[in-house]
């Protein structure tokens, strides 16, 4: 608490010398140090085009997931294994497709882990329309089985869709200590004159994986991306993304675990180059 300012000499309360105290001990007894950065230690062995990493933790096991730009009709997204805490890695192939000779997975793969080890990825996912598809991997014999393509946001012609912008921006947390899952990304829909409206949307699964809320609109404008969810220490849920019309970085939060937000808040401006309309 504020304390009122004092005549040099006058004695501190107990609770401010203990502390005054312990931080002269231990600015005394650790010394700074500086960050040792190790080595580069490739994760994946494929040939094409690899990017749009993300890498999730649970002890030593480590996960990454990234996009591989094939061809563009077949396109994936691929995974990598570690198990000494990112010493060495494992290129663990791609995730499986529902149907290999029509579905295709374009970009924006997203993974977590939650607090029984059991890894997530999701991911924009087509199968004849636009969905984001989810999978669980269960450790199995030094690797893991993913099972999927789970749907948390179902493949559904979007009226006036572009290829590359129906939905974007897909990223998935874990509740740390509840197994909740919650899910953030951007839907891209048509406006007149060849324009599009850009809006953050969210969904939950309380139950792992297996089903998925109804899509909640987050943003109030039309020219908002790059959400990213995040879990407080109380189970709080909080949903940050930038909205571009207004060069802002707004966020909302939900304390009923993701089932309804408060009101916008704005964590900050931002100044960018890149117009009115995300990237």
């Amino acid at each position: 608490p504020p304390q009122r300012s004092r005549r040099c000499g006058g004695a501190l309360p107990t609770w401010q010398q203990a502390t005054i105290l312990t931080l002269a001990f231990l600015a005394l007894a650790s010394p700074a140090r500086g960050q040792r950065i190790g080595p580069n230690v490739p994760a994946t062995t494929g040939t094409p085009i690899q990017t749009e990493p993300q890498v999730a933790a649970f002890g030593n096991t480590l996960v990454a997931v990234w996009y591989r730009d094939d061809t563009y009709r077949f396109s994936r997204s691929g995974w990598g294994l570690s198990l000494d805490d990112g010493g060495t890695w494992t290129d663990g192939g791609e995730f499986p497709l529902a149907d290999p000779s029509r579905d295709g997975i374009w970009g924006q793969p997203t993974v977590c882990v939650d607090h029984s080890g059991r890894f997530y990825g999701a991911m924009v996912y087509s199968a004849d329309w636009w969905g984001v598809a989810v999978y669980r991997g269960s450790p199995q014999g030094g690797s893991l089985l993913w099972e999927g393509p789970l749907y948390a946001v179902s493949p559904t012609l979007i009226p006036g869709y572009n290829l590359q912008r129906a939905l974007d921006a897909v990223r998935l947390t874990c509740d740390p200590e509840r197994g909740y899952l919650y899910l953030s990304y951007t839907r891209s829909q048509a406006v007149a004159n060849g324009q599009y409206q850009y809006t953050i949307q969210f969904v939950r699964s309380l139950d792992g994986g297996t089903s998925w809320s109804a899509p909640l609109v987050l943003s109030s404008g039309i020219a908002s991306n790059g959400s990213r969810p995040a879990v407080g220490p109380n189970g709080e849920v909080y949903v940050v993304w930038e909205d571009f019309s207004t060069r802002q970085i707004v966020g909302r939060r939900s304390a009923d675990f993701g089932a309804s937000f408060g009101p916008p808040f704005v964590v900050g401006d931002i100044r960018d180059n890149l117009g009115t309309l995300p990237p």
